[in-house]
């Protein structure tokens, strides 16, 4: 869906990387995007590039597996470097939705070198700063900073969670709504400033930098309100934090701007922003008061903010980091052979040690000690005398062997696929194979052009 609107053009692009069959849970907790998927996704999301058209391109794409519950195709390419490529604003997605945890959000970054700690965990929200953004450069061969967004939603089903995104001069918001507790008459979306902590980019201080002496976006605060009954006012409230007790220092009322009529109406406060401008990304916090015709009074989160861009560190709970931050599409195969790299040792070091010694001396080398106690009671068998025993039960020892062997080159699953032609499918330690499957299998894309 493309949307232009104020000379900015908004693409937003959906796709579905899901397996094409296979089984339910557990064998569908990693995506499977294949090579033609993320080769259709790229050019959805490529739409406007070789457009020779100076407007500026909010690209947003949603699906349903996070980064790091997709896997690699089979030549290697994954969905997040197709999102760096295009420095999407976010990716929205879904499947962990508020099981581990309601601050699953993740910044992702070009610098993420090979063979680093840095390609299998991440131990905080932000990835990192770009070297571009440091050095302050604002010539025009200066290169875009490589990133994007990672927002996990929570579901309708079992959270009654919904999410409003919304887009304000480029720079995209969202504000979550809780229905657990029954509907809501009121729903506020700040959108400007932004939270520092999950919706500051890293190319914000050098944009921040590089158009200082074009601010007109920086001159209001601007919020949306949605409502069932008529808004009297709505009141913008700064507060300034000190050693975790908050001072109100700017508290005004704010303007309708929107056109009369409409449900969601736009409210904006000219403000003095040069007044907020703090090297402390969470040192000023936000929050938008709305009374509607009754009385009721309806409060928007309490969240912090930067004007100049910089981003307030945010650390994850051990659950929260477990699905986030560890890169379990990259730790499958580390864990997988060292596993069966230390089940391998355990069955075939003791059977090859035999075969280079004499029974007797293996014996005496590797039997237990027989020291006495002062209870009168012997020491335990020791593992290597185990181990060495158990090499020389030759069925178990065979059988050991053999169901190793087999977990590494034979199918774990099969069974037929519903489907026209009904073919077999194979489930190995890399996933569902069939030939039908191989030829045939294509994420879907969906491309709103709005």
């Amino acid at each position: 869906m493309i949307y232009e609107n104020s000379g900015r053009k908004h693409l937003f692009v959906g796709f579905d990387s899901a397996m094409g069959a296979g089984l339910r849970s557990p064998t569908n907790i990693f995506g499977q995007p294949t090579d033609q998927l993320l080769s259709d996704l790229d050019a959805a999301l490529s739409q406007w590039d070789n457009q020779s058209t100076s407007s500026p391109i909010t690209k947003i794409a949603f699906g349903h597996f996070p980064i790091s519950f997709s896997a690699s195709t089979t030549s290697g390419r994954n969905i997040r470097d197709v999102f760096l490529k295009h420095s999407l604003s976010a990716y929205l997605c879904g499947h962990l939705h508020t099981n581990f945890g309601r601050n699953l959000k993740r910044h992702h970054t070009s610098e993420q070198h090979q063979f680093s700690s840095k390609q299998y965990f991440q131990f905080d929200v932000h990835e990192g700063m770009s070297t571009a953004v440091s050095n302050g450069n604002c010539s025009a061969g200066t290169e875009s900073v490589a990133e994007f967004w990672e927002w996990e939603m929570g579901d309708w089903r079992s959270a009654r969670s919904m999410r409003i995104i919304a887009i304000d001069s480029g720079h995209v918001s969202y504000a979550d709504v809780d229905f657990r507790f029954g509907s809501r008459d009121v729903i506020i979306v700040p959108t400007f400033p932004m939270d520092s902590r999950f919706m500051q980019r890293s190319s914000d201080p050098l944009d921040f930098i590089c158009q200082e002496k074009s601010t007109t976006h920086l001159g209001t605060v601007r919020a949306l309100v949605f409502s069932r009954c008529k808004i009297e006012f709505v009141t913008v409230k700064v507060y300034e934090s000190h050693y975790g007790s908050f001072h109100l220092v700017l508290e005004q009322e704010m303007e309708r701007t929107s056109e009369k009529g409409a449900r969601g109406a736009m409210y904006t406060f000219p403000w003095n922003w040069r007044d907020f401008l703090d090297d402390s990304p969470d040192r000023y916090w936000l929050q938008i008061e709305a009374v509607d015709m009754s009385g009721e009074v309806y409060l928007s989160e309490l969240r912090p903010f930067s004007v100049n861009g910089l981003s307030a560190k945010v650390s994850w709970t051990w659950k929260e980091f477990r699905v986030m931050g560890c890169q379990w599409n990259q730790l499958y195969y580390p864990i997988m052979w060292t596993t069966l790299t230390f089940l391998f040792s355990l069955v075939l070091i003791p059977c090859t040690s035999l075969t280079f010694f004499e029974n007797q001396l293996m014996f005496k080398f590797l039997r237990p000690k027989m020291t006495r106690r002062s209870s009168g009671g012997f020491s335990p068998v020791n593992f290597e005398f185990f181990a060495a025993e158990l090499s020389k039960m030759y069925i178990i020892w065979s059988g050991m062997l053999l169901y190793l062997l087999y977990l590494v080159f034979f199918p774990w699953f099969s069974g037929y696929a519903v489907m026209e032609n009904d073919n077999k499918m194979y489930l190995h330690y890399k996933g569902w194979n069939t030939k039908y499957l191989a030829n045939t299998s294509k994420g879907h894309i969906l491309v709103c052009l709005t």
